[in-house]
C-alpha cells in the first residue's frame, strides 16, 4: 500500500521484538497494543477512516488520517516503503486540552504488484503524542488486505483492512473509566438481550 517495506513476516516479527525491548525496559507501564484500520486512500490526502482498538484492558475508537506521504520504491514484483508518519485521534479534544492523539512512522513496509488484490506488510513505531499520549512510545507490526480498483472517472480507489499488533508504554491512566472491557453483557443493557450479541463473549467493549 502507498504508505506503509518489504520484510517477510518472520523478519519483521524479529525485527519487532528486537526494537521493543528497549522500551519495554525503561518503562514498567507498557501493555498490548491491537487496532484494527478500516480504511480508504484518497490520492491527494492518503490514507483515512476510523479505528477500534484495544489498549491493555480499554477499549479504543478513533480516527486515522495521513500526515506524510512514504518514501517508495517498486520492482516488477512488488513496493516497497519507509518513513510515512500517520496520525490516530483517540478524542478528548478541548479548551486546555490539544486531545489525546498519536503520531507513527513506518519503518519498513511492502505489499505486491499488480496491485489489484493483495497483502500489505510494515512495521512502525511511535514517534509523538498529545494529551494522555505525550509520553507514549512503542512498535507495531502491521498487515491486512487490500483491493485496488479504478472508478467510472479514472480514479484510483483503493479499500485496505489492516490489523495491529503492538505494544506501547508511558500512556496516562484515562480519567473516565468508561471504555473498559467487560467479560459479558451487563443485566439490563441491550446487550444483555440482543440476540446478536453471545452471552459468553469476551472481550465485550461496553460505552
Amino acid at each position: 500500500m502507498s504508505q506503509r517495506i518489504i520484510v517477510k513476516a518472520s523478519v519483521t516479527l524479529a525485527a519487532l521484538l528486537v526494537l521493543a525491548a528497549p522500551v519495554t525496559r525503561a518503562q514498567d507501564n507498557c501493555q498490548s497494543f491491537r487496532l484494527i484500520l478500516p480504511l480508504t486512500l484518497d490520492i491527494n490526502t492518503g490514507w483515512s477512516g476510523p479505528v477500534y482498538g484495544v489498549m491493555g484492558t480499554e477499549a479504543l475508537i478513533g480516527k486515522w488520517s495521513d500526515l506524510v506521504p512514504p518514501q517508495t520504491s517498486c520492482d516488477t514484483v512488488s513496493c516497497q516503503s519507509t518513513a510515512a508518519r500517520s496520525l490516530i485521534d483517540f478524542g478528548g479534544k478541548g479548551l486546555m486540552n490539544p486531545g489525546d492523539t498519536v503520531t507513527i512512522e513506518v519503518q519498513a513496509a511492502q505489499y505486491p504488484l499488480p496491485a489489484g488484490y493483495g497483502t500489505y506488510h510494515a512495521t512502525w513505531k511511535i514517534v509523538g503524542g498529545t494529551g494522555r499520549f505525550a509520553n507514549a512510545s512503542g512498535m507495531a507490526f502491521e498487515s491486512g488486505p487490500f483491493v485496488a480498483w479504478f472508478d467510472d472517472k479514472n480514479i484510483p480507489q483503493t479499500q485496505y483492512n489492516g490489523d495491529v499488533d503492538g505494544g506501547i508504554c508511558g500512556v496516562r491512566p484515562r480519567p473516565n473509566p468508561s471504555g473498559q472491557l467487560s467479560v459479558k453483557p451487563v443485566p439490563g443493557t441491550p446487550a444483555a438481550v440482543s440476540p446478536w450479541y453471545p452471552r459468553q463473549f469476551a472481550p465485550g467493549i461496553r460505552k
